[in-house]
């Protein structure tokens, strides 16, 4: 039997002359929290904003570093995020269990918490989220 890591990974650069990369070809997400598609998604929104606001040439230099710009703190926080994730789950440290148990307990009465993992766990947590996502025209 063979085994291959599930890993997390990210491009340098996500431009080049005229290409963007997206979704999982720009960062490949460990699936532990299963929010590569909803990146993904938001990724080809937010291009899609960029690419119809261009007046001229959508390729432009310009036109590709303002969704770079666009998409950088929610990829940023959405990669860490899933790690976080991950590393939690895999601490193996006397006491880790009931620590994560007594997380998971206040997740269930601390409301404001409750509901911010759940705006992250479901892809609804950067604000505002893309007209696209949103199912507005742009």
């Amino acid at each position: 039997m063979r085994r291959f890591p599930l890993s997390a990974s990210h491009a340098r650069r996500q431009t080049i002359e005229r290409a963007v990369v997206i979704g999982n070809a720009a960062h490949s997400l460990h699936p532990v929290a299963a929010q590569g598609f909803n990146l993904s998604v938001r990724d080809i929104a937010v291009l899609a904003e960029c690419l119809a606001a261009a007046r001229h040439d959508v390729g432009a230099p310009a036109v590709l570093a303002r969704y770079v710009e666009r998409r950088r703190r929610d990829q940023a926080r959405t990669r860490g995020y899933t790690d976080f994730v991950r590393r939690l789950g895999e601490l193996n440290l006397p006491g880790t269990a009931p620590a994560r148990a007594l997380g998971l307990l206040a997740t269930e009465f601390v409301r404001p918490l409750a509901r911010a993992l759940a705006r992250q766990g479901m892809g609804l947590a950067p604000r505002p989220l893309p007209a696209g996502v949103r199912g507005l025209r742009w």
